[in-house]
């Protein structure tokens, strides 16, 4: 029994094999999780933006290089987090992994109901992710967006409106490797063309 497919039907599967094998293949320096000892003290810093009726913090290793205990690198634990609380009882609403130490708030130039998170994954396959929050009297995500190795300084376009990289509709292989800039508005979550 023969199988027959369309050429267009093969770059689909195969562009979709690429995307699961790029989200589940994240590089991991030093030894596997269960050879790490968590039993060692890793000091921890924390950043805290506070908008609205919400708390955010993000948590990553007081010095990423420090060695610890064991010869154990206190990046390789993988501590770095974001969490989401409510100011008036400390409930987490809202937390996220984060893919390197390397975080920042963004929030000159930005609305008070919004807030930024900007994230380098570092790597070779380094990427910049960007990270939007409303909070007020109620917290929501609006966007989580890769945008790739554009590192671009200034993403607010104006308090309501960002510009930040996206893709063209057809794309195939690597990223663009040209900045193809593009606004987000943030209040109807929608892109702009």
């Amino acid at each position: 029994m023969a199988i027959s497919i369309s050429i267009y039907d093969f770059i689909k599967a195969f562009i979709g094999l690429l995307i699961i094998a790029g989200v589940t293949n994240q590089s991991h320096a030093g030894p596997s999780p269960e050879e790490m000892d968590y039993s060692v003290e890793r000091p921890l810093k924390v950043q805290t933006v506070v908008r609205g009726d919400f708390r955010f913090d993000v948590i990553t290793p007081k010095s990423p290089q420090m060695d610890v205990p064991g010869g154990q690198v206190s990046s390789w634990y993988l501590d770095e987090l974001f969490v989401v609380r409510k100011l008036v009882d400390g409930e987490v609403v809202h937390s996220l992994s984060l893919r390197s130490e390397n975080v920042k708030f963004v929030t000159e130039g930005l609305n008070d109901h919004f807030i930024i998170l900007k994230e380098w994954s570092g790597g070779i396959s380094c990427c910049d992710w960007i990270h939007v929050f409303r909070a007020d009297s109620s917290f929501e995500v609006i966007l989580s967006h890769n945008n790739f190795g554009f590192d671009a300084n200034k993403i607010i376009h104006d308090e309501n409106t960002l510009l930040l990289h996206r893709e063209p509709l057809i794309s195939i292989g690597k990223p663009n490797s040209i900045f193809n800039p593009k606004k987000f508005d943030l209040r109807s979550r929608e892109w702009i063309d």
